[in-house]
């Protein structure tokens, strides 16, 4: 009955983990490519897998939110390929939305720039374009498309009907940004904002664009926010791409940076699509792209469920997706809020709105009005909002309008062969306020035509909207010869023609389409011209017409040409209804003949249609040839075929077939050779192991045969484009990229084809072919270097001239390291960080000429750092570990394991243990970032401490939690007793709180365990060779009565406490009795417990010792010679040795050598075994000229460091200082190689004496200065003698100044040092100042000078010094006591310091204040000898002042 209980508890807990299994679905980024993911997922519902998590970039983020909004997938398809998804994402307005009324008229210009000159009359020029495509579709699309969704969810993403996450690129801080909540459509538009392609989308002040940029693939985000248990990737890129002559694809490739597109398998799986003939906008192709991923994902749907156990069904799906739709609130708008916008320019655009909404109003009224306001030139973009207002069910709708620069300049003209050419410039005004109106003025300039016009237009506030239209045209036409283009039936010599007219319109909107203009307009004409063709220019006047015209005018215009000039696209319909009338006055160009006046009038009809984009009218040529009796000849000659090189034989093989053609047909048939070609075979020696080299020279030559013989040559193509040598025999053409697969071999056809038999490369005169042409060998190879340096990634290729010119001879090359460069014919491309030799030589072997070859990694802005986990990782033997190394740039990484006996580690980081022992894992990134990982591997049982741990295992009857939940660990080492306990209250996870466990009661069992058996590290336990016996259990503070300890037996024996079988350990629901029989307890009770706990004691419990296989570790590792190393940067050294010495010396431990950065010093990753002497090297290799470090490390942890630097080391020998307007210059000199460099010292621009500080001043300890001024802080002190420096008391501290406050002054200079005494009227000199005392050191030069008192809470101090070199030092002596400072607040602040050029007396002009303190020995010494008695006595007077005072603020405080 027991076994049944276990049977039926394991069924359950499957069932449940089947339950709350939850797949995660990743979308990648990729442009059109993104309908694929359309694909999987109607794979995926057919079968009934569910989604219950997306993530997505790009177009991953546009399919995920539309499936997280309930779209089905027929329905992302349907929105794919509409007419309107072509709109959103070429930003053409449909026709149907085209307010014409409002559309500028017409100029040729062919580019512009805008001048903005709003902003304070701060001019701001643009010249490009923000985005290639328009942004006004996109904004209002994206708004109706995703605001009822944004508001089901209340802008968090996880309410929707599938949680989403999607990916933006703050550029700004240069990081991937997660959506997880806001705007929906914000938050898709961001992850969709192509650079150059669309405008980006400002967020938080943030420029933000397509999450490609730094995240393509955002499976972190997927496990980060949401834990799935299963994770389908979609990766519509695969990292780094082949080449393409794609514009949209090369762009792509330039901007977006590489993404890790891997699933753990122990997390999911991914699928891959290559798709690269699809660019970044082909959504034409939606549909054959949708069934390509929906084909790939059914090919794999067997081993999706073989994950994937938990079933979604296809109509339960469909009835949630129909209730969520049917929840989404009412696209209606009631609300408008604009912003952006003065207040005036919010008014008439408010008015304008209300023209055409009514109070509340759907999307489509919206969208109509939306590109009414778009259509005035003025408006640039508008950035709709929808928000929903919960309180009246409705939208409010928020825009934010961008206004366009003022100023428009265009650019234009026409470039001809005849008397056309032209120029355009056009000048624009645009202006949106209380009104709205446009200026503009046109020029054009040419031989034929020049002219100019200026145009005004405004619009009016009236019920129906109307403009008035102004226009002025002075133009001059010029015709210097005679056209049956311009007159029929007349030979002009010379036609000349003045127009000036002027008109006045009203324009009005004519259907939605087009518009109505009503006009009236004045016009004069002035025609020049030749009657005759008996013209003697020299003495010839001009016959003369002149009219003066009135007329009106009713005129209905559609125009949507792209251009005025050269259109490409669009149709233009115009209706024109026009009134005549005015006078006309001929002056013949024979003097002897009258004038001529006449009056006309005429009433005109004319209609005019044009389509740009008909091609009605044009066909094709007809081919008239009837022949029937022709036939053409095609021969397939193989000779050489199955050869794995060509000879001269082979080349005459070929010929002889060819001639014989000739003389069977001659020239009454025409001959080609339908096909010819020779295989790829594997031929060591050659630049990729394959006989390419020969090939090529083969195909050459025998174009050249069938140019000889005039017959067209047609080689045989297998056209593979994948992995050549092994799926295509014939192959030279990659059609699926279309571009070669042997470059050189086509190359070669295109030289045979095209040279003729005297090119130097290869000379045979096949008009006498013989046996075997004599070769003409190579005596001398001459290349321009023999060193070379490329960045990874790099091709580029290594010219040499071959001697002597007429050789025959074939130039062959090799590398020595693959992995480095590859070579074919002289083209290298860079692989790998490292250097190497490549080697050119001649085939008939009679000679060579070698190159150095260097490879850097990619420069990167920033340092590269590599962040891993752990630096130390312990793994037990039959293990495996996975390092999470990441690049901070994200950078692809490479992993070598420095000790593969010890454990081996793949391309992602996935460590296997191999053998016992230590060994290093070296991480490199490409551009040479290096990580080094300590792996230790042991044997399970080699350990001396184990964790034991009580779990419990939660099973509840609704089957909504099933886990083991793991409750306090301790450590046991030895036979004892030991408590482990489980507490509610503290111990429960995030996951089982967020299920709602609370307490025991929903138990199923509880059970002790190794922990290094439960997570995996260890297969077996010290507790397998141990008795066990349970001493007590406790169950919230009540000791539980054991029935039976005798019946307790060895946990060996039925695997109580180690096994991976939860039921065979305790068993029950929560307890009053507890029996131990066979350690299976069962007890019962209602109450709802939180703490349970489980004594019991372990005996003869063994652990084993661990073993390391070394008889004679390393026990000192030390450096050979000094472990700075210093190198000069001119040094020609391209490596040096590094070596170390190990102790002892009979040590079977090995030495791993590291670089601090790959990219400067490259070092063998594989680790160094020590020699018989105990020493162990390496050769190191130079790469750049940077210092860094390389540590040397045993596989038990010792290490030594050398420190690598490679700079000169640079002493200064000479300085001259710069003054004003002349330079300064520092000289340097390398004391290693004498190389000598010099730095210039800027020259002072303007002596500036003054200087602002605003310095806060404090009470320190007396001796401190608490602020500092030297020469340095002038542009020049050149002839200074004193400095004047202003000071201010603060409000808070003029209290304090009341009192005695004195300050000190330490001039240092070229005379000394001096002290200065300023501030309250009294002073003591007994404070102790840098070790000496005040008084016994005034005595010198101006040592007892009083410099200022402070009046009125300011002072003005006049400090004298000596030379251009000095240091004023300001020490606040008050309120410090035994060098402590009792009052901390500030003091003073030094506002601002002044040079002084004149000869400077301490305090010139301190009318309230002594001009020196009174010392207490006597008067003061004025220097020269003399004490004169009026300042004497003003001395004694202030004394005594300043005593009392003092005296009688004392009395007071006591």
């Amino acid at each position: 009955m027991k076994r049944v209980s276990i049977v039926i508890s394991f069924l359950f807990i499957l069932i449940n983990s089947l339950q709350a299994q939850r797949v995660g679905l990743v979308l990648s980024g990729g442009g059109a490519k993104g309908a694929a993911h359309i694909g999987v997922i109607k794979a995926f519902e057919e079968n009934e897998i569910p989604i219950d998590y997306i993530t997505g970039t790009s177009v991953g983020a546009i399919i995920g939110s539309l499936y997280a909004m309930g779209y089905t997938p027929e329905e992302m398809l349907q929105l794919l390929l509409s007419k309107e998804f072509g709109y959103w994402q070429t930003g053409t307005v449909e026709d149907d939305y085209m307010y014409y009324f409002r559309k500028p008229d017409p100029t040729p210009e062919m580019a512009h720039f805008s001048i903005d000159i709003s902003d304070s009359l701060q001019i701001k020029t643009n010249f490009l374009p923000q985005s290639l495509i328009n942004p006004i579709q996109m904004n209002q699309a994206f708004m109706g498309l995703y605001a009822q969704a944004t508001a089901k969810a209340a802008w968090n993403f996880d309410n929707l009907f599938v949680p989403f996450r999607c990916i933006g690129s703050d550029i700004y801080n240069k990081k991937p940004v997660v959506f997880k909540n806001g705007d929906l459509g914000e938050a898709v538009r961001i992850s969709m904002t192509f650079p150059l392609f669309f405008k980006p989308v400002w967020k938080d002040s943030v420029p933000m664009f397509d999450g490609g940029i730094y995240d393509n693939f955002p499976v972190k985000t997927m496990k980060e926010d949401f834990h799935p248990d299963f994770i389908f990737g979609v990766a519509l890129s695969t990292g780094k791409s082949k080449p393409s002559d794609n514009p949209y694809n090369q762009i792509e490739t330039m901007i977006m940076q590489e993404t890790n597109y891997e699933v753990d398998e122990d997390d999911g799986m991914i699928i891959r699509f290559d798709m690269p003939d699809v660019s970044l906008l082909d959504f034409q192709k939606a549909n054959e792209i949708m069934e390509l991923g929906y084909k790939r994902t059914l090919s794999l749907i067997d081993s999706i469920k073989g994950r994937v156990h938990r079933k979604m069904p296809i109509d339960s799906l469909n009835l949630r997706r129909k209730q969520y739709k049917e929840s989404l609130p009412p696209l209606v708008f009631k609300n408008i809020y604009i912003t952006g916008v003065s207040e005036a320019q919010q008014k008439y655009i408010e008015s304008q709105l209300h023209r055409d909404i009514n109070q509340e109003f759907s999307m489509e009224e919206f969208k109509r009005v939306y590109f009414k306001i778009l259509a005035y030139s003025k408006i640039k973009e508008i950035t709709p909002k929808a928000i929903y207002n919960r309180l009246n069910k409705t939208f409010d709708l928020h825009l934010h309008i961008t206004m366009s620069d003022e100023i428009n300049i265009g650019l234009g003209g026409n470039i001809s062969s005849h008397q056309a050419n032209q120029l355009y410039l056009g000048l624009g005004y645009r202006y949106l306020g209380r009104y709205a109106a446009d200026m503009n003025a046109d020029f054009q300039v040419g031989n034929s035509f020049s002219g100019v016009m200026l145009n005004g237009r405004m619009y009016l506030q009236t019920r129906i909207p109307t403009y008035i239209n102004w226009q002025g045209v002075f133009s001059y036409k010029r015709y210097s010869e005679s056209q049956s283009l311009f007159y029929e039936d007349v030979v002009p010599a010379f036609i000349k023609q003045h127009e000036l007219y002027m008109k006045l319109k009203l324009g009005f909107p004519f259907l939605n389409r087009a518009k109505a203009e009503i006009g009236f307009s004045y016009g004069q004409l002035n025609d020049y011209y030749y009657q005759n063709t008996d013209v003697s220019f020299a003495d010839r006047d001009y016959e003369h017409s002149r009219y003066n015209l009135f007329s009106g005018s009713l005129n209905i215009e559609q125009n949507s040409l792209s251009t005025k000039n050269y259109p490409i696209t669009g149709v233009k319909r115009t209706l024109i209804a026009q009134y005549v009338t005015g006078t006309e006055k001929y002056t013949p160009n024979v003097p002897t003949e009258p004038s001529k006046n006449n009056t006309h009038s005429w009433l005109a009809a004319v209609a005019h249609y044009a389509n740009n984009g008909s091609n009605a009218g044009f066909t094709l040529p007809e081919d008239t040839y009837n022949s029937t009796n022709r036939i053409m000849f095609a021969a397939h000659v193989y000779v050489a075929s199955t050869n794995t090189t060509w000879g001269y034989n082979d080349i005459k093989g070929l010929w002889d077939r060819l001639s014989a053609m000739q003389k069977k047909f001659g020239s009454d048939v025409p001959m080609y050779l339908g096909e010819y070609g020779n295989r790829i075979y594997p031929q060591s020696g050659t630049a990729t192991g394959y006989n390419d080299v020969a090939r090529a020279w083969f195909c050459e030559i025998a174009n050249r045969a069938c140019k000889v013989a005039g017959v067209v040559p047609v080689v045989w193509d297998q056209g593979y484009g994948q992995d050549p040598y092994e799926k295509g025999l014939f192959s030279y053409w990659n059609r699926k990229e279309c571009k070669p697969i042997f470059k050189d071999i086509i190359d070669a056809m295109m030289r045979g084809t095209y040279l003729d038999a005297s090119s130097k490369n290869l000379k045979y005169d096949f008009t006498d072919i013989t046996e075997d042409p004599e070769v003409i060998e190579m005596t001398t190879l001459i290349a321009s270097s023999d060193t070379y340096t490329y960045s990874v990634g790099q091709k580029a290729s290594i010219d040499v001239k071959a001697i002597p010119e007429e050789t025959n001879d074939v130039l062959l090359w090799s590398t020595d390291d693959d992995s480095v460069v590859t070579v074919f014919n002289g083209q290298i491309h860079a692989k790998g960080v490292g250097s190497t030799t490549v080697h050119a030589y001649s085939q008939s072997g009679s000679v060579k000429i070698s190159f150095k070859i260097n490879v850097l990694p990619v420069e990167s802005d920033k340092k590269v750092t590599i962040s891993t986990d752990d630096d130390t990782e312990t793994i037990v033997l039959d293990k495996n570990t996975t390092l999470n190394a990441k690049a901070s740039n994200g950078e692809r990484l490479t992993y070598t394991s420095s000790n593969p006996s010890v454990a081996t580690v793949n391309s992602h980081g996935k460590v296997v243990a191999t053998g016992i022992g230590t060994t290093y894992i070296i991480i490199k990134s490409e551009s040479g970032a290096v990580k080094r990982v300590q792996i230790n591997v042991k044997d399970a049982l080699d350990t001396d401490e184990i964790s034991l741990g009580l779990k419990v295992l939660y099973n509840d009857s609704a089957h909504k939690y099933w886990s083991a939940e793991t409750g306090t660990v301790v450590k046991a080492s030895q036979d004892g007793q030991y408590t482990v306990k489980f507490d509610c209250n503290t111990d429960l996870s995030d996951a089982a709180v967020k299920a709602g466990i609370t307490n025991l009661d929903k138990l199923t069992a509880i059970y002790i365990k190794d922990e290094n058996v439960d997570n995996g590290s260890a297969k077996a336990s010290p507790l397998d060779s141990c008795n066990i016996t349970i001493d007590k259990v406790v169950l919230d503070g009540q000791t539980l009565t054991l029935n039976s300890l005798a019946a307790a037996k060895e946990a060996v024996k039925n695997g109580v406490f180690d096994s991976g079988n939860p039921v065979n350990a305790w068993d029950g629901s929560a307890v009053d009795e507890v029996k131990a029989t066979d350690h299976v307890a069962t007890f019962t009770t209602n109450t709802a417990h939180k703490v349970i706990e489980v004594t019991f004691t372990l005996s003869g419990m063994k652990f084993k010792t661990p073993t390391t296989g070394i008889e004679h570790p390393a026990e000192k590792i030390e450096a050979v010679g000094d472990t700075t190393i210093n190198i000069c940067p001119d040094s020609n050294a391209d490596s040096f040795e590094l070596k170390v010495k190990v102790t002892p010396a009979e040590t079977e431990n090995v030495v791993t050598f590291i670089s601090g950065d790959e990219s400067i010093l490259r070092v063998p990753t594989k680790a160094v075994s020590v020699d018989e002497n105990g020493y162990a090297s390496v050769e190191v290799q130079i790469l750049k000229n940077v210092d860094t470090t390389i540590t040397a490390l045993t596989d038990n942890g010792l290490s030594v460091e050398y420190e690598i630097k490679r700079e000169h080391d640079y002493v200064e020998i000479s300085r001259v200082d710069a003054k004003v307007g002349v330079e300064g210059l520092i000289t340097y000199e390398c004391t290693e190689c004498h190389k000598q460099m010099t730095e210039t010292i800027p020259a002072i621009d303007e002596d500036k004496p003054e200087i602002t500080l605003g310095t806060e001043c404090k009470p320190i300890d007396g001796k401190t200065p608490s602020a500092t001024i030297t020469d340095k802080d002038f542009t020049s002190s050149e002839g200074v003698k004193g400095v004047k420096v202003d000071i201010t008391i603060p409000d808070s501290a003029k209290e304090k100044w009341n009192d005695w406050c004195g300050n000190i002054i330490r001039v240092t200079d070229k005379d000394g040092v001096h002290y200065y005494m300023w501030g309250g009227s009294g002073v003591t000199w007994d404070k102790d100042i840098d070790g000496d005392k005040v008084k016994e050191i005034t005595g010198g030069s101006g040592g007892s000078q009083w410099l200022g008192t402070v009046v009125d809470g300011k002072v003005s101090l006049y400090i004298p010094v000596a030379g251009d070199e000095f240091t004023i030092d300001f020490i606040t002596d008050c309120y410090v006591s035994d060098g402590v400072a009792t009052y901390d607040g500030v003091i003073y602040v030094i506002e601002k310091a002044t040079l002084l050029k004149e000869n400077v007396t301490p305090n010139p002009s301190d009318p309230s204040g002594p001009t020196g303190p009174s010392k207490p020995e006597g008067p003061v010494d004025t220097g020269d000898g003399n004490m004169p008695g009026v300042l004497i006595i003003a001395l004694a007077v202030s004394a005594a002042t300043c005593v009392a005072v003092m005296r009688k603020r004392r009395t007071v405080e006591r």
